[in-house]
């Protein structure tokens, strides 16, 4: 099985990215009550 985001929550830091947060998603499909996340949906800017 793929794996699954939610929104609201932060994506690991790896190869030297900063961590970021995913702000919008699917609005159909949900995990735990939060949106599903989906590749390409916006993410907070990372500092």
């Amino acid at each position: 099985m793929p794996l699954a985001a939610k929104t609201h929550r932060q994506s690991t830091q790896h190869d030297g990215y900063y961590e970021t947060v995913i702000t919008a998603g699917s609005s159909t499909v949900f995990i735990d009550g939060l949106p599903a996340a989906r590749q390409g949906d916006p993410l907070t800017p990372a500092c």
